[in-house]
């Protein structure tokens, strides 16, 4: 395909619309060998604001010395900005020869499940680059809500929950409790989880916290001043086994997750 008709025929599955559920991406992912699970980083749903944490974690990760994986959603002006690599989008024709590299999967996986939908099939497309690529760590930003979202495959070991406020009522619910629940979804046993979210919503997503037995990161506006200046230090647990793989060096040929059961268990918050 020329990256015009890879952009074609992904909008021609926009007649599928949303479908949400994991069952499609992770038939993908294991059909192309389960990239997903070679990476860590961080993972960010909630309702405002998820674009501008993920560019701001990929820019200071990658001043820290790592090859970062971006994943923002949606793209402002080209399909390419939805895979990045050090902030740089992925070139026209790279993008087409993804699409065309995975189209067999994703045809066979339609056979068997119903045809996968644009964003499943760019989710999974951009697992795959990464993972050839050659990444040392993936910031990627939640499509919609975050239990049935496809980028929920992924366990990366630090969950973000911007805020809550209602959005896409029709598919997350009508309450901010309901929605908040959706958006912790997103988080795994033994991460992080970090979440600047507010009553009513914050006690679903402390619940969700305790539940998998993970610490709770808390932000609010109480933390600083009026002139910005921190009043007090948040008693925010040690973050001790978040041991993030060193950044790549010239000639490295494999991603490096320290296996979880390696990593000290966590202080417990929340």
């Amino acid at each position: 395909m020329t990256y015009q008709e890879s952009l074609d025929y992904l909008t021609s599955l926009g007649r599928f619309g949303i479908k949400l559920g994991l069952e499609r991406t992770e038939a993908l992912l294991h059909a192309l060998g389960d990239p997903h699970e070679l990476f860590q980083g961080v993972h960010v749903a909630g309702t405002n604001g998820k674009g501008s944490v993920c560019a701001m974690l990929a820019s200071v990760l990658q001043v820290a010395g790592y090859r970062v994986g971006l994943m923002p959603k949606p793209h402002l002006i080209s399909y390419t900005e939805r895979i990045q690599i050090d902030q740089r989008p992925i070139a026209e024709d790279d993008f087409a020869s993804l699409l065309t590299e995975v189209q067999p999967v994703i045809d066979r996986v339609a056979t068997e499940l119903g045809p996968p939908t644009e964003f499943e099939i760019l989710t999974s497309a951009a697992l795959y680059y990464f993972a050839r690529a050659g990444i040392d760590l993936l910031v990627c930003e939640v499509g919609l809500g975050g239990r049935l979202d496809s980028t929920n495959v992924l366990d990366l070991g630090v969950e973000v929950i911007t805020n809550i406020a209602l959005d896409h009522t029709q598919h997350l619910g009508s309450t901010l409790e309901a929605i908040a629940g959706e958006k912790a979804g997103i988080l795994k046993p033994d991460s992080v989880a970090i979440t600047a979210a507010q009553p009513p919503a914050l006690a679903i997503i402390e619940s969700a916290a305790r539940e998998r037995q993970i610490p709770l990161l808390r932000l609010s506006s109480g933390e600083c001043g009026a002139g910005g200046r921190r009043d007090r230090r948040p008693a925010f647990p040690r973050l001790g086994h978040l041991r993030w793989c060193a950044p790549r060096r010239a000639g490295a040929d494999s991603l490096a997750r320290p296996p979880r059961g390696d990593r000290p268990p966590s202080d417990r918050a929340g």
